[in-house]
C-alpha cells in the first residue's frame, strides 16, 4: 500500500495540470485494470489497488470544476469561422475529401471513427436522417469496421 501511495506522491502533473473527476475516474479505471491483469497472471502477490482510499482529501480536493454545458460547445462566431475555413479549403482543392469529413464530422457531433464508413445508402432523404450503423476502429494496427445503429436528424443539412 505505501508502494501505491508513493506513486501517487510522485506524479506531480496530477497536481500541475488541471484535472476533471471524469479524468481521474478514467485514470482509476485503468489502474483498476492493470493491476487485476498484474494479481491475476501472479506478477505481484498482493492487489494494493482494492485497499486504496480514493476519498483521501489530497484526491477529492485536486479537481477542477467541470465547465458549463453553455461553454463545451463551438459559439456561433468560431462555427463561422470554422465554416469559412473549410469554405476556402473547399475552393482551393475541390477534391480534397478531409476537408468535407471534417465538416461533415463538427456539423453532426460525429466521432472521426462514424464518417468514413458512411454511405449513401445511410441517408434517408424521404423521412430527413442520416443513420449511422458503422464505425471504422483500429485493433492491432488494423482497420475494423463495426456494425451498430444510431439516428441523427439532420434537418439543417437536408433541407439547405
Amino acid at each position: 500500500m505505501q508502494e501505491f501511495n508513493k506513486v501517487f506522491d510522485k506524479w506531480h502533473n496530477l497536481e500541475k495540470y488541471d484535472m476533471r473527476k471524469k479524468a481521474f475516474q478514467n485514470m482509476q479505471a485503468i489502474l483498476r485494470a492493470v493491476f487485476n491483469k498484474a494479481y491475476q497472471e501472479y506478477w505481484i502477490t498482493d492487489n494494493t489497488y482494492t485497499r486504496m482510499d480514493w476519498k483521501q482529501p489530497k484526491f477529492v480536493n485536486m479537481f477542477c470544476a467541470d465547465a458549463d454545458v453553455s461553454e463545451r460547445g463551438y459559439s456561433n462566431e468560431e462555427m463561422r469561422k470554422i465554416a469559412e475555413f473549410l469554405k476556402t479549403k473547399h475552393e482551393k482543392n475541390p477534391s480534397y475529401l478531409p476537408a468535407y469529413a471534417l465538416e461533415l464530422q463538427i456539423i453532426m457531433g460525429l466521432r472521426r471513427g462514424e464518417v468514413p464508413p458512411l454511405r449513401f445508402s445511410d441517408i434517408d432523404y424521404e423521412n430527413g436522417y442520416i443513420r449511422i450503423i458503422r464505425e471504422q476502429l483500429t485493433i492491432k494496427k488494423r482497420m475494423v469496421t463495426t456494425n451498430w445503429d444510431k439516428k441523427w436528424n439532420p434537418a439543417c443539412l437536408l433541407d439547405s
